[in-house]
C-alpha cells in the first residue's frame, strides 16, 4: 500500500477518496487549504495529519495526538485497500518541527507537546492553561477556625483522615481544586458538602 510523495496527486476530493476511502469533503478541503497556508503543498504527511486532525475535531478532540497515531494506517477500505500510514513518532515529529509550525510562528497550524492544533483550539488551551496556573498559585486567606468548625457540622462521625471530608477541607483553601474518583466513591456527595461549605464560608 503507497504512501504518496507529495500532496499534488489529489487533483481533487473524488481523486482523493479514491485512495483514502472514508475521508470526509469537509476533512479534505480544510486539509489542503492549510496546507497551502503554510506553504507545504507538497508534505504528504501533514496534509495527512491535517485531514486527521480535522477528523478528530468533528468528533469532539482538541488536537491531534501523534504517540496515539504514531505508524497507523487510516482511510482504508473494509477491505483493507487504499489508505495512509502514518509515520513512525520520531519521523513524524521531526517532519512537523521542520514545518515551522511552533507557536511564535504565528500559522493557523501549532505543533507543540507531541500535539498537532489548530492555532484556535491551541489558544483555547492555551487561555485555559495560564488562567489555572495563575489559580493554582494564588494565596487563598482561609479562616482556619472558621473552615474547621464548618468541617465538623458537615462531618460530624467523620474520621480526620475521611477522604470526602480531605477533598472538602482541601478544596476550601484552594482557588482551584479537582475532585476525582472511580464510580460509587462520593464524587457527587463530596461536591455537594462543597457546596455548603462554601456558602457557609461567604
Amino acid at each position: 500500500m503507497p504512501c504518496f510523495a507529495g500532496t499534488a496527486m489529489y487533483k481533487n476530493y473524488h481523486h482523493c477518496r479514491q485512495q483514502l476511502h472514508t475521508v470526509e469533503a469537509i476533512d479534505y478541503y480544510l486539509a489542503t487549504a492549510l496546507s497551502n497556508a503554510v506553504g507545504e503543498q507538497d508534505n504528504a504527511v501533514l496534509l495527512h495529519s491535517i485531514l486527521l486532525l480535522s477528523k478528530l475535531l468533528r468528533e469532539g478532540h482538541s488536537c491531534l495526538k501523534l504517540q496515539a497515531e504514531a505508524g497507523r494506517w487510516h482511510w482504508q477500505s473494509e477491505a483493507g485497500e487504499g489508505g495512509f500510514r502514518l509515520p513512525d513518532l520520531d519521523r513524524w515529529q521531526q517532519l512537523l518541527k521542520n514545518g515551522d509550525l511552533a507557536p511564535e510562528a504565528m500559522q493557523p497550524l501549532v505543533y507543540e507537546y507531541q500535539r498537532l492544533y489548530l492555532r484556535r483550539y491551541w489558544t483555547f488551551e492555551k487561555g485555559v492553561a495560564d488562567r489555572l496556573r495563575v489559580l493554582m498559585t494564588q494565596p487563598l486567606a482561609l479562616d482556619q477556625v472558621l473552615a474547621a468548625k464548618i468541617l465538623q457540622q458537615l462531618f460530624p462521625d467523620a474520621q480526620a483522615d475521611d477522604q470526602q471530608r480531605l477533598a472538602v477541607a482541601n478544596a476550601m483553601g484552594a482557588h482551584f481544586s479537582v475532585i476525582s474518583g472511580g464510580p460509587g466513591t462520593g464524587k457527587t456527595f463530596t461536591v455537594t458538602k462543597l457546596l455548603a461549605a462554601l456558602q457557609r464560608l461567604n
